[in-house]
Protein backbone atom coordinates (compact mmCIF):
# COMPACT_ATOMS: atom_id res chain seq x y z
CA UNK A 1 0.00 0.00 0.00
CA UNK A 2 1.02 3.59 -0.51
CA UNK A 3 0.43 6.73 1.54
CA UNK A 4 0.71 10.30 0.32
CA UNK A 5 3.68 11.84 2.10
CA UNK A 6 1.76 15.09 2.74
CA UNK A 7 -0.84 13.14 4.74
CA UNK A 8 1.67 11.41 7.02
CA UNK A 9 2.25 12.56 10.60
CA UNK A 10 4.74 15.43 10.87
CA UNK A 11 7.43 13.23 12.45
CA UNK A 12 7.39 10.87 9.45
CA UNK A 13 7.41 13.73 6.94
CA UNK A 14 10.43 15.23 8.72
CA UNK A 15 12.23 11.87 8.80
CA UNK A 16 11.67 11.32 5.08
CA UNK A 17 12.83 14.85 4.30
CA UNK A 18 15.99 14.34 6.41
CA UNK A 19 17.16 11.54 4.08
CA UNK A 20 16.25 13.41 0.89
CA UNK A 21 12.94 11.68 0.11
CA UNK A 22 10.59 14.17 -1.55
CA UNK A 23 8.29 11.94 -3.62
CA UNK A 24 4.53 12.41 -3.41
CA UNK A 25 3.91 8.98 -1.91
CA UNK A 26 5.75 6.25 -0.03
CA UNK A 27 5.14 2.51 0.17
CA UNK A 28 3.81 1.24 3.52
CA UNK A 29 4.86 -2.25 4.59
CA UNK A 30 3.45 -4.06 7.62
CA UNK A 31 6.02 -6.18 9.47
CA UNK A 32 6.24 -7.81 12.90
CA UNK A 33 10.03 -8.08 12.65
CA UNK A 34 12.68 -6.39 10.53
CA UNK A 35 16.44 -6.39 10.01
CA UNK A 36 18.45 -3.16 9.91
CA UNK A 37 20.60 -4.02 6.92
CA UNK A 38 19.73 -3.05 3.37
CA UNK A 39 21.43 -3.93 0.14
CA UNK A 40 22.69 -0.85 -1.67
CA UNK A 41 21.89 -1.21 -5.36
CA UNK A 42 24.08 1.48 -6.86
CA UNK A 43 27.75 2.31 -6.34
CA UNK A 44 27.04 6.04 -6.00
CA UNK A 45 24.42 5.49 -3.24
CA UNK A 46 24.30 4.55 0.41
CA UNK A 47 21.62 2.86 2.47
CA UNK A 48 19.86 4.44 5.40
CA UNK A 49 17.61 3.34 8.23
CA UNK A 50 15.56 5.83 10.23
CA UNK A 51 13.78 4.69 13.40
CA UNK A 52 10.93 7.01 14.42
CA UNK A 53 9.06 7.00 17.74
CA UNK A 54 5.55 7.93 16.62
CA UNK A 55 4.45 9.20 20.06
CA UNK A 56 7.35 11.57 20.77
CA UNK A 57 8.30 12.30 17.15
CA UNK A 58 11.99 11.66 17.83
CA UNK A 59 14.04 9.80 15.26
CA UNK A 60 17.47 8.30 14.80
CA UNK A 61 19.13 7.92 11.40
CA UNK A 62 21.88 5.45 10.55
CA UNK A 63 23.73 5.76 7.25
CA UNK A 64 25.63 3.00 5.48
CA UNK A 65 28.82 3.25 3.48
CA UNK A 66 28.83 4.66 -0.05
CA UNK A 67 28.39 1.73 -2.43
CA UNK A 68 27.31 -0.64 0.34
CA UNK A 69 29.20 -2.91 2.70
CA UNK A 70 32.98 -2.83 2.43
CA UNK A 71 35.88 -4.34 4.42
CA UNK A 72 36.99 -1.00 5.88
CA UNK A 73 33.80 0.00 7.72
CA UNK A 74 31.34 -2.08 9.75
CA UNK A 75 28.09 -0.12 9.71
CA UNK A 76 24.89 -1.74 10.98
CA UNK A 77 22.89 -0.53 7.99
CA UNK A 78 25.22 -2.51 5.72
CA UNK A 79 25.81 -5.60 7.85
CA UNK A 80 23.33 -6.22 10.71
CA UNK A 81 21.22 -9.24 9.65
CA UNK A 82 19.56 -9.67 13.06
CA UNK A 83 15.75 -9.75 12.96
CA UNK A 84 14.40 -7.20 15.46
CA UNK A 85 10.74 -7.16 16.60
CA UNK A 86 8.70 -4.25 15.28
CA UNK A 87 7.19 -2.39 18.22
CA UNK A 88 3.76 -0.79 18.09
CA UNK A 89 4.30 2.97 18.00
CA UNK A 90 7.59 2.78 16.08
CA UNK A 91 8.13 3.32 12.36
CA UNK A 92 11.24 2.35 10.40
CA UNK A 93 12.16 3.97 7.12
CA UNK A 94 14.64 2.02 5.01
CA UNK A 95 16.05 2.94 1.66
CA UNK A 96 18.97 4.43 -0.19
CA UNK A 97 20.03 7.85 -1.31
CA UNK A 98 22.74 9.12 -3.56
CA UNK A 99 23.86 10.91 -6.67
CA UNK A 100 21.59 13.01 -8.86
CA UNK A 101 19.05 13.42 -6.04
CA UNK A 102 17.98 9.79 -6.32
CA UNK A 103 16.25 8.40 -3.24
CA UNK A 104 14.24 5.24 -2.63
CA UNK A 105 12.39 4.51 0.61
CA UNK A 106 9.83 2.23 2.22
CA UNK A 107 8.03 2.88 5.47
CA UNK A 108 7.77 -0.15 7.75
CA UNK A 109 5.20 -0.26 10.53
CA UNK A 110 3.77 -2.86 12.89
CA UNK A 111 0.52 -4.18 11.32
CA UNK A 112 -1.50 -2.64 14.19
CA UNK A 113 -0.13 0.81 13.25
CA UNK A 114 -0.51 0.36 9.52
CA UNK A 115 -4.23 -0.45 9.74
CA UNK A 116 -4.88 3.09 10.99
CA UNK A 117 -3.28 4.58 7.86
CA UNK A 118 -5.03 2.46 5.23
CA UNK A 119 -8.06 3.79 3.38
CA UNK A 120 -10.91 1.46 2.44
CA UNK A 121 -10.14 -0.09 -0.92
CA UNK A 122 -12.58 -0.18 -3.85
CA UNK A 123 -13.12 -3.22 -6.03
CA UNK A 124 -11.81 -2.70 -9.57
CA UNK A 125 -13.21 -4.06 -12.80
CA UNK A 126 -10.81 -5.95 -15.06
CA UNK A 127 -10.79 -2.99 -17.49
CA UNK A 128 -9.88 -0.55 -14.68
CA UNK A 129 -7.10 -2.90 -13.55
CA UNK A 130 -5.80 -3.02 -17.11
CA UNK A 131 -5.69 0.77 -17.41
CA UNK A 132 -3.99 1.19 -14.03
CA UNK A 133 -1.38 -1.50 -14.77
CA UNK A 134 -0.45 0.30 -17.98
CA UNK A 135 -0.21 3.73 -16.31
CA UNK A 136 1.73 2.29 -13.37
CA UNK A 137 4.17 0.20 -15.37
CA UNK A 138 4.84 1.94 -18.67
CA UNK A 139 6.33 5.21 -19.78
CA UNK A 140 3.92 7.57 -21.55
CA UNK A 141 5.37 6.84 -25.00
CA UNK A 142 4.40 3.15 -24.75
CA UNK A 143 0.96 3.47 -23.18
CA UNK A 144 -1.12 4.17 -26.30
CA UNK A 145 -0.06 1.02 -28.15
CA UNK A 146 -0.51 -1.13 -25.03
CA UNK A 147 -3.98 0.30 -24.39
CA UNK A 148 -4.93 -0.52 -27.99
CA UNK A 149 -3.47 -4.02 -27.72
CA UNK A 150 -5.50 -4.65 -24.55
CA UNK A 151 -8.68 -3.27 -26.16
CA UNK A 152 -8.95 -0.40 -23.68
CA UNK A 153 -10.50 2.90 -24.75
CA UNK A 154 -10.46 6.54 -23.76
CA UNK A 155 -13.75 5.85 -21.93
CA UNK A 156 -11.87 3.44 -19.66
CA UNK A 157 -9.25 6.12 -18.97
CA UNK A 158 -11.95 8.74 -18.31
CA UNK A 159 -13.62 6.40 -15.81
CA UNK A 160 -10.32 6.00 -13.92
CA UNK A 161 -9.87 9.80 -13.98
CA UNK A 162 -13.38 10.31 -12.50
CA UNK A 163 -12.67 7.77 -9.75
CA UNK A 164 -9.44 9.58 -8.83
CA UNK A 165 -7.17 6.68 -9.85
CA UNK A 166 -5.51 8.78 -12.56
CA UNK A 167 -4.66 12.48 -12.58
CA UNK A 168 -4.43 14.58 -15.75
CA UNK A 169 -2.37 17.74 -15.80
CA UNK A 170 -1.67 19.47 -19.09
CA UNK A 171 -0.83 16.83 -21.66
CA UNK A 172 0.26 14.24 -19.07
CA UNK A 173 -1.72 11.63 -17.19
CA UNK A 174 -0.30 9.68 -14.26
CA UNK A 175 -1.47 7.17 -11.70
CA UNK A 176 -2.40 8.59 -8.30
CA UNK A 177 -1.68 7.17 -4.86
CA UNK A 178 -5.32 6.01 -4.72
CA UNK A 179 -4.80 4.28 -8.07
CA UNK A 180 -1.66 2.51 -6.84
CA UNK A 181 -3.48 1.35 -3.72
CA UNK A 182 -6.50 0.13 -5.69
CA UNK A 183 -4.23 -1.73 -8.11
CA UNK A 184 -2.25 -3.37 -5.32
CA UNK A 185 -5.35 -4.28 -3.27
CA UNK A 186 -5.17 -8.01 -2.59
CA UNK A 187 -8.82 -8.21 -1.47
Amino acid sequence: MFAETRELPECLKAALKSVGYFKRDVELVGKTELKLSSNTCFSHCRSFTVVVDLASGTSRTEWGSWGGANPFEAKAVDRDETMYPMTIGVAVIKGESGGNGMCFAKLYLHPDNIVKMLPEQPTLTERQKGVLKIFDGLKPAYRKSELEREGLTTDDIEECLKLGFLDKKGNGTKITTAGKNALNNKG
